[in-house]
């Protein structure tokens, strides 16, 4: 049976592509984790996004994710499972990040 892969698109020009750093998932305590979210929250503000909209934070969510090569949902832990991380990375990095 063939496998289907999530669409292969790099962060467009313009995109908006969360750091890196308020991307982690895990290794925080709860104070750490506190702290990071609220500092999301502020780049969602500051960049014009309502925090409380999912219907916009998560596809800017799932877009930075895979620019900085981190497997976020389960489509992206899947495909990692059948490529391997270093190929998953390898798709999904060396992309130029946008202009902010």
């Amino acid at each position: 049976m063939a496998r289907k892969h999530p669409a292969r698109v790099p962060a467009s020009d313009g995109a908006l592509i969360l750091p890196a750093e308020l991307l982690r998932q895990g290794g925080l305590d709860r104070s750490e984790s506190a702290a990071m979210h609220a500092e999301r929250r502020q780049w969602f503000v500051e960049h014009g996004v309502s925090p409380g909209d999912w219907s916009r934070v998560h596809p800017i969510l799932l877009a930075s994710s895979r620019f900085h090569g981190i497997p976020n949902c389960a489509i992206d832990r899947v495909w990692v499972r059948s490529v391997g991380l270093d190929e998953w990375r390898r798709i999904h990095q060396g992309r130029q990040e946008p202009e902010r």
